[in-house]
Parts: structure tokens; sequence; C-alpha cells
């Protein structure tokens, strides 16, 4: 009986699987900047004055599924600002900066990433000088009878190619 008999059918079909990206656990970097700063205070505005950053970086991946990453590191920065008019005075500051925070990486093809991230900083005034005239007057430390130190907030992305190096994004089945 042909109505009794158990019918089975079956459909196979052999679909490669796609590659999965896989995001390195540790990725240790040195970075360096440019950046630019004034200050506007008591309705007067400085002139930008150039500066730069340089530092290293640590990236913990915080997950495997997905490319979350903490991120620490240790940033010198320098940066002042010029007044002029006023006093005609040059000021720099040296910092050094530790970030905290959490970023993620988001892969643009085989060779760039974007890489938004935020977190917290702390900065500690570590030198610096302001210039009026021939008079040279430190802005931070014992003989400026100041301390500063800085939280702050950030959050930027950053686009990074990822080349072939050890740092780079890896296909793997």
């Amino acid at each position: 009986d042909a109505a009794s008999m158990p019918c089975e059918t079956t459909i196979s079909a052999t679909v490669p699987a796609k590659p999965r990206r896989s995001y390195p656990a540790n990725m240790i970097g040195v970075h360096a900047g440019y950046c630019i700063s004034w200050i506007t205070s008591y309705g007067l505005t400085s002139s930008t004055r150039p500066g730069y950053e340089v530092g290293v970086s640590d990236r913990i991946r915080l997950g495997r599924q997905f490319p979350f990453y903490l991120r620490t590191g240790l940033t010198f920065i320098s940066k002042g600002y010029e007044v002029r008019g006023f006093d005609d005075s040059r000021t720099t500051m040296n910092y050094l900066q530790i970030p905290v925070g959490i970023d993620y990486t988001v892969a643009l093809g085989e060779r760039f990433a974007l890489i938004p991230h935020a977190g917290f900083y702390y900065a500690v005034g570590v030198g610096g000088k302001r210039k009026v005239g021939a008079e040279e007057i430190p802005v931070f430390g014992e003989k400026a009878g100041s301390r500063v130190t800085t939280w702050a907030f950030r959050a930027e992305p950053i686009l990074r190619s990822v080349g072939s190096g050890s740092g780079s994004l890896t296909r793997s089945a």
C-alpha cells in the first residue's frame, strides 16, 4: 500500500561557509599627532598655537564574538596659546594623559577599519611656562604653586589602515 509507506525527500546543496573576521586579543600601539589649541577667557580669545602628542596604547579585546576593546595607555601632550594686545604672552603646557575607554572595530573591507571610541581620561600637568616679554613663569609644579589635574570625557571616530601587519584584521574559515 503506497499510502502507508514512508516517503522522505532530501534536497542538499553545498554552500561555502563565509569566512569570519578574527580580531587580535591584544593590540599595543604607538601613536603621534598634531594638535592646535587656544583659550577664551574674560572675553579675550587667544591665537592658536601648534602642539603635538606622542604615546603608547593598549587595546584588550573584551569578548570573542564581537570586536569590543578596553582601551588604555599613556600619552604626552604639549599644547599652548598666544595672547596679543593684552599682555603679549606665550604659554606652553605639557601633560601626561591616561585614557580609559571602550572601542569597537568596524571593518571596512580588507584594508581599513572605523574605530569609534568613548571614555574618560585623567591628565596631569607636568611642565610648561608662560613667557611675557623676557620673563618666563612656570605654569605647573612647585615654583608655580599649582598642580593641575583634569578628568574629562572624550569620544571620537578613528579611520585606520589595517594593512597586513600583526595588528591587522584577518579572515579565518
